[in-house]
């Protein structure tokens, strides 16, 4: 581009204008649970809330909730992560299913009174004792809110997990772009 002045003179051609698209920074919020427990079917008026883990098994049923409340996520959601902290061993793993009541209480919620679990939303696949486990959960947490999980067992085998009141508590990771 070409500038003249009054008296005529003319600039040098400047170089082209160049433009460069910055992508928007990402961000990572790693958020432990609110609220984790699990409920038996063959003790189905006892509550397990403040016990250091968390339970799966098919017979009888167990199965555990995780509660995360999140905020403080800006931009979309490219991906949620649930982590999981394996106590034992298990070859066929758990699935992981969205709950749609979060009014269950940490210290009251017994198999009688636990909250049904709702669609699948992930899988863990084989999993090794004393190892975290990811499970993605993008198409359940898309943002901001109140998020419930029900661990469910694929198998009549036991599964120990870290609860929140253990060394390792459940996270849950999200990425946003």
């Amino acid at each position: 581009m070409e500038a003249e002045d009054a008296a005529g003179n003319v600039s040098p051609k400047s170089a082209p204008a160049l433009v460069v698209n910055t992508p928007a920074a990402s961000s990572s919020f790693t958020i432990i649970a609110a609220a984790d427990a699990y409920v038996n079917a063959s003790s189905s008026g006892s509550n397990y809330g403040t016990s250091s883990q968390l339970r799966v098994d098919g017979s009888p049923v167990i199965r555990s909730y995780l509660r995360f409340d999140v905020s403080g996520v800006t931009g979309p959601v490219t991906s949620a992560t649930l982590r999981v902290y394996a106590r034992s061993n298990h070859n066929t793993g758990f699935e992981v299913r969205g709950v749609a009541d979060n009014g269950w209480d940490e210290t009251a919620i017994t198999y009688g009174n636990s909250p049904d679990p709702g669609n699948l939303v992930g899988s863990s696949g084989p999993l090794s004792s004393n190892t975290w486990v990811d499970i993605d959960v993008s198409s359940f947490v898309t943002g901001n809110g109140t998020f419930s999980l029900a661990l469910t067992a694929l198998t009549n085998t036991n599964l120990r997990l870290d609860s929140r009141e253990a060394a390792n508590p459940p996270e849950l990771v999200i990425e946003t772009s």
